[in-house]
């Protein structure tokens, strides 16, 4: 698997700064865009929790089920009358997820295995499979060192997580080193924020980790309930500052749906950071929607956030709504961008190189392959901020559709560019669960480049390499 690593205004220092991105911003006019060009218009947020539709209810069950409901079972929630995330909580509850991950052999050869469940009623949990953890900070209180395993159960959790503990990549007897975190069921522990603190710098962060080696796997990370005044109100979903992290196969959403836009801090649903050294760190597989909001000054918040060198593939990115759903910058370097499905943002993915910590950077050797941007105010561009130099990145075999301009600025050329409909299966901009699986007669099914793509794709299937991968983070139509 290839790695990366990140910078933003991520963590608690809300001194760094992300470059404009919108044409809002009293005379700074977003990269790409003319000055006096109206902004774009994203489509209205949806609820957090609002009615859903027969195809809200299908892209539930591929999700979590892999496979389509049947016609008694759509009667059967929408006569219900419960919001779409009631049904996942009894979905999970009530089914066995198809194990098309591999999730059974998550974390299984590390030496420590700690376990949390927040339904446990032990007067004095040790972390014990059979008296476990109830908060995910008392698991990462008892984390000593490498080659650990946390299995968290699904329930409702506390977030203003940190984690600090340094994995590694083998240790003595042949065990794995590093430390997993891994929800035992796919977006089975949900992760919320935790009653509004009097320290918010401390508590605008879902996830913050700082630790080297460290996998967070399969969680769901809601900000929605940032909209109560008495939750704390989340700027990011998961941070991660470690070198030889993996963000992998989590749901983060409704990050910095009310956050301040005017206090110059940034944002991201998932920020893999080089402020702490970090480096050779992946985003793997998330689902990441509705980040920031459409209003003025909100362009600093991104889906996912990324500096330094690594990967991101095979993600599911819309609605960053005045930011890129992929942004690279500061010292981003050598990232290899793959398989990615973008849409309904200002800008699907942004290349971009800026000085953060001094010296100038050269942003060179970025591979953009295979990527769908479909519906965005921009599709790709590169930007340069102070003190960044544009050096020579790749773009091969992506698909630019319905976006106002496929292209911004561009110092580099593309190769094998196709700008036919992706045919998803359904989409509309204010959909809350886009189903972006590919329809039979997609122009994305085995136009792609094998290179440089993982084996399996958003579902764990493995991709068929013999007539060309799909371009976008789906492989086969469904």
């Amino acid at each position: 698997m290839v790695l990366l690593s990140a910078c933003s205004g991520g963590g608690s220092d809300t001194s760094r700064q992300q470059p404009q991105l919108a044409a809002d911003v009293a005379g700074v006019p977003a990269p790409g865009i003319a000055p006096g060009e109206p902004p774009p218009t994203p489509g209205p947020a949806p609820s957090p929790n609002g009615t859903p539709s027969d195809d809200d209810i299908g892209g539930l069950y591929w999700w979590l089920l892999g496979r389509a409901p049947s016609a008694t079972d759509l009667l059967f929630w929408k006569a219900s009358n419960l919001g779409l995330d009631d049904i996942a909580f009894q979905l999970k509850k009530s089914h066995e997820l198809v194990d098309l991950h591999g999730w059974s052999s998550i974390g299984q050869n590390t030496r420590t295995r700690i376990y949390v469940d927040a339904s446990a009623t032990g007067e004095r949990p040790d972390g014990s499979e059979a008296n476990p953890y109830r908060t995910l900070a008392a698991a990462a209180r008892a984390v000593k060192g490498p080659s650990t395993t946390i299995f968290v159960k699904p329930g409702v959790y506390e977030g203003g997580l940190r984690t600090t503990t340094d994995g590694a990549d083998t240790v003595a007897g042949g065990y794995d080193g590093r430390i997993y975190w891994v929800s035992t069921m796919r977006w089975g522990a949900k992760i919320v924020p935790a009653p509004a603190s009097t320290n918010e710098a401390d508590n605008s962060t879902g996830w913050t980790n700082t630790g080297n080696y460290v996998h967070i796997v399969g969680f769901e990370v809601d900000g929605s309930s940032s909209a109560s005044a008495t939750r704390d109100n989340w700027r990011q979903g998961i941070y991660t500052s470690g070198s030889h992290s993996v963000v992998r196969e989590n749901y983060v959403h409704d990050i910095a749906r009310w956050y301040s836009c005017s206090s110059g801090s940034g944002g991201a649903g998932i920020n893999i950071d080089a402020y702490d050294n970090g480096g050779l760190s992946d985003a793997v597989g998330n689902w990441v929607r509705d980040i920031g909001r459409d209003a003025a000054g909100c362009n600093r918040f991104q889906g996912i956030y990324v500096s330094s060198s690594g990967s991101v593939v095979n993600n599911v990115v819309y609605r960053a709504y005045r930011g890129a759903a992929i942004h690279l910058y500061h010292e981003a370097n050598a990232v290899k961008v793959i398989n990615n499905t973008v849409a309904a943002s200002y800008v699907g993915i942004v290349v971009g190189t800026g000085a953060y910590r001094g010296p100038k950077v050269e942003h060179k050797d970025t591979l953009v392959y295979n990527n769908i941007a479909y519906d965005n105010y921009i599709g790709i561009e590169e930007y340069v901020g102070s003190g960044g130099i544009m050096g020579v990145n790749y773009y091969r075999n992506n698909l630019l559709a319905q976006n106002t301009r496929d292209w911004g600025p561009m110092r580099n050329t593309d190769t094998g560019t196709l700008t036919a409909d992706p045919a998803f299966v359904r989409y509309e901009k204010a959909m809350l669960l886009p189903n972006f699986h590919l329809a039979s007669h997609s122009a994305a099914i085995d136009s792609g480049t094998t290179s440089n793509a993982l084996a399996n794709d958003f579902d764990g299937r493995m991709r068929d390499p013999s007539n060309g991968s799909c371009i976008g983070a789906y492989e086969a139509p469904q």
